[in-house]
């Protein structure tokens, strides 16, 4: 594959997207129409200008569609089969969109809090995320998802199907995650070049087995007995049997103080941004590929990582806006790459 061509065109087409600097900036808006006017100079001209009003609902819309149609012209000039690697990156956003479809009728939020959580990225339309919205169970998402014949980036079986119905969200998910991956990583196993890709995708493995052990000693339940690691991370197996083993929330911590995410959480305990803290660092990781090796798949991954970022960024800053969140809550969850 020509990744030294790709990689060059991507290096290219970087120089067109914000300062990475710039959300300090946006941060301090109060407004959508404020936030709306600043991209107006950017390449985010384009499909404003085709917005047929300036509300929130359309601006989340908008990225969506700027995202997509950039991806879209990287895979043109990149060919099918580097195309196929993206896609097996970007898959992970259907996962993620569905389940927190999933978690909200579990939990029984309305369609616009749902909405909410929803990512401008994945390959599901605004009419299907709609259609999904409209079911009223957890488990009558996967029914809706067989019946519009979505293609996704794991399998509907009735072992999933059962466990949503018996309201087993926690085992739905380890399932959900742990197809997802085992898919993903065969799709890519005979492709030379995507080193830097599996070891993303390690990183992202290891933050669901990690979460997955702090949740459970969060709620004092001893992780030995709930749960079984997703397989293909970074992590030792004797890393995760330490924390799979460990005595208490605190206990837990310690050991990853000893694992390559220890400089990455330091002192944090809060559960929620040492999550934060983690997605940060691959993204990170994942944006400084662009000064490695032209040779594999590293460079594109890093526009297109940053290229996720940005408009995760702008995201969360236009839902702030609307919702007057107030700044130092939002900076918990943009993401920082400098």
């Amino acid at each position: 594959m020509l990744f030294e061509y790709v990689n060059a065109r991507v290096l290219a087409r970087s120089s067109k997207l914000l300062d990475l600097n710039v959300f300090k900036e946006l941060l301090d808006y109060k407004s959508l129409s404020e936030l709306i006017n600043y991209l107006r100079n950017s390449w985010y001209n384009e499909y404003i200008s085709q917005m047929k009003e300036e509300n929130l609902d359309n601006f989340l819309e908008m990225l969506k569609r700027a995202f997509s149609d950039e991806i879209e012209k990287v895979v043109k000039f990149s060919g099918k089969e580097i195309g196929r690697i993206l896609g097996a990156y970007l898959s992970r956003w259907d996962l993620y969109n569905i389940l927190t479809i999933i978690r909200g009728k579990f939990s029984k939020f309305s369609n616009e809090e749902i909405i909410e959580g929803i990512m401008p990225f994945g390959s599901i339309s605004k009419t299907e995320i709609n259609e999904l919205l409209n079911v009223n169970e957890a488990y009558e998402v996967l029914d809706k998802l067989a019946s519009m014949g979505i293609k996704l980036p794991f399998e509907i079986n009735t072992q999933l199907n059962k466990l949503l119905r018996e309201g087993d969200l926690r085992s739905a998910e380890f399932y959900l995650y742990k197809e997802f991956y085992r898919k993903v990583l065969f799709s890519i196993s005979d492709i030379e070049g995507v080193e830097p890709l599996k070891r993303i995708i390690g990183m992202h493995i290891d933050l669901r087995n990690i979460i997955s052990i702090l949740i459970l000693l969060s709620e004092n339940i001893t992780p030995s007995t709930k749960i079984e690691f997703i397989g293909g991370g970074n992590l030792k197996s004797e890393e995760l049997n330490k924390l799979l083993s460990a005595e208490s929330y605190n206990d837990a911590l310690n050991i990853l103080k000893e694992t390559i995410y220890g400089e990455v959480i330091k002192d944090e305990k809060e559960l929620f941004k040492i999550e934060r803290k983690i997605e940060s660092f691959i993204y990170a990781y994942t944006y400084h590929l662009k000064t490695r090796n032209f040779d594999n798949i590293g460079p594109l991954l890093s526009y297109i990582s940053r290229l996720e970022v940005e408009i995760m960024n702008l995201r969360i800053i236009a839902i702030s806006i609307e919702r007057e969140i107030s700044r130092e809550e939002t900076e918990n969850y943009v993401i920082w790459l400098v």
